[in-house]
């Protein structure tokens, strides 16, 4: 084509990267086979497609302020997008898109935050985000209503919602910056009994039993449903001793760690590192501290920048002149880009001409 940077395509597609327990979920779904793959969030939350559908049988009501009802000021900020060329960042091993036996990573989520970045200067209002954050300590009420669960579905869905002690779901957008981090508390569980409710007194009677004691005892029944299934003759596993499970706690309760560099890279800092074909450290290495060498001195370094950045910025914020001149290695980079524009006009000026 006509571009100077000519692209050539992968032979290889993202889902080829899957793992093949996820490509049998996917097939099924787009009626590939006869057999229908069905886990624990299609038998809970339901589907549809061409061919078949399930019902939900858990249904999210409306949540509502009921503490801290204050609004902010508007905010304008940069949010990029997942760039897959940048492989390191997303493939196993060091391999790329080429390799027909590369795999995916797994799935992205972004580093928890006690305190928010300083946002990024937003020089092109046509592709930043406007977002109107709710205060710290607001507070939200609502009920999750949910029908004819096992005992090990209900565990599961209480131990994603609740999460483990000290862990905090994270919402919204912003979160690079340190936005939409919630910590969700469940006040009991209420449910029906149905002998109750299908007797001729059980419009005098009480159809509802509070219970909230027993939301652990509903997640350890998941755990042992869970463990049961994953255990084999030669060894019993926990769901807790599962490398997943213990990286998904990990984010949700790191906050701040020395050894992290959660920042938004730069321009060249996203370049170099690209070029440099260095791949980035797993969720499993930060959690028992084995990171390789290279990927602790380059967190070290960009750890530095980033401090340098954070104070030339609050300076600039407070001393910076209307017109500022920028002086990098004797150059005046004001007059040179006011030079470049002239230039480029003038050329316009000559093909119109023509």
């Amino acid at each position: 084509g006509m571009s100077r940077f000519l692209r050539i395509g992968y032979p290889n597609s993202l889902m080829d990267g899957l793992p093949e327990q996820h490509k049998s979920l996917i097939e099924s779904q787009n009626d590939t086979k006869d057999t229908l793959f069905m886990d624990y969030v299609y038998s809970m939350f339901g589907f549809a497609n061409k061919k078949t559908s399930y019902k939900s049988r858990v249904s999210f009501g409306n949540f509502s302020i009921v503490e801290n009802k204050e609004t902010t000021s508007e905010k304008q900020m940069i949010l990029l997008g997942p760039k897959p060329s940048y492989y390191q960042g997303y493939v196993c091993d060091g391999k790329s898109y080429v390799s027909d036996d590369f795999q995916l990573r797994g799935y992205k989520q972004y580093w928890m935050k006690d305190t928010l970045d300083p946002i990024m200067e937003v020089k092109n209002s046509n592709v930043a985000k406007r977002l109107r954050p709710l205060p710290v300590g607001t507070k939200f009420e609502g009920t999750i209503r949910y029908k004819n669960l096992q005992e090990d579905e209900l565990g599961l869905l209480l131990w994603a919602i609740q999460l483990e002690a000290g862990c905090f779901q994270s919402i919204g957008m912003g979160k690079p910056y340190g936005y939409g981090c919630v910590k969700v508390t469940i006040d009991g569980i209420s449910n029906y009994d149905f002998k109750q409710l299908y007797q001729a007194q059980s419009l005098q009677g009480d159809q509802v039993i509070f219970q909230k004691d027993s939301i652990d005892s509903y997640i350890q029944s998941y755990k042992d449903y869970a463990a049961r299934k994953l255990s084999t003759d030669e060894s019993t596993l926990k769901v807790d001793d599962v490398p997943e499970i213990k990286d998904f706690f990990y984010l949700h309760k790191t906050f701040n760690a020395s050894n992290i560099n959660m920042d938004y890279m730069t321009l060249g800092e996203y370049d170099q590192e690209k070029k440099s074909l260095v791949v980035l450290p797993t969720i499993e290495q930060y959690r028992e501290g084995k990171m390789p060498r290279l990927a602790i001195r380059t967190n070290e370094a960009r750890n530095k920048q980033q401090d340098g950045r954070n104070e030339r910025r609050f300076t600039e914020a407070k001393s910076q002149p209307k017109n500022p001149t920028m002086i990098v290695d004797g150059l005046d980079l004001s007059k040179l880009s006011r030079n470049m524009n002239i230039n480029t006009r003038n050329k316009d000026k000559k093909r119109k001409s023509k």
